[in-house]
């Protein structure tokens, strides 16, 4: 046994985020993807298993604890390479969300707002007529 499988309840809970990380994890997957590119990932993942399947430690001395630990890199890398797109994803978001020099464009936003100001209004106007009998439903 390990540390981690003899102590679950304290394991299987996040010990490294920080409360803004715990309530909003595409945080970590940012800061990591600043520090850490996907192809980067894949080769430290790689010397990780080859060092342990090359290696005579008796912790991957069976065919089928080899095969365990393989499955468990790939399924990594599938968490990786996911979090990678995540991460792109909200960065791609915050860009969109805030132009790209990181300030709202004032005049695009300002003229969205006539826009929907003169579409309410409109709505309005027909809602009125309606109201007061100057539209006629066609159906009838």
């Amino acid at each position: 046994m390990s540390i981690y499988t003899d102590n679950p309840n304290l394991f299987n809970q996040p010990l490294r985020l920080t409360e803004d990380e715990k309530a909003d994890p595409n945080l970590v997957f940012s800061e990591f993807f600043v520090d850490y590119s996907l192809s980067e990932c894949r080769d430290w993942l790689l010397k990780i298993v080859t060092t342990c399947l090359t290696d005579s430690g008796i912790e991957f001395d069976e065919a089928d604890k080899r095969s365990d630990l393989l499955h468990f890199a790939e399924r990594l890398e599938a968490i990786l390479e996911a979090t990678a797109l995540s991460a792109q994803s909200v960065e791609n978001s915050k860009e969109t969300k805030a132009g790209s020099n990181g300030n709202i464009d004032l005049d695009d936003l300002q003229t969205k707002v006539v826009d929907l100001q003169l579409r309410v209004a409109e709505l309005v106007s027909m809602v009125i007529k309606a109201r007061s009998g100057a539209i006629v439903d066609p159906l009838c």
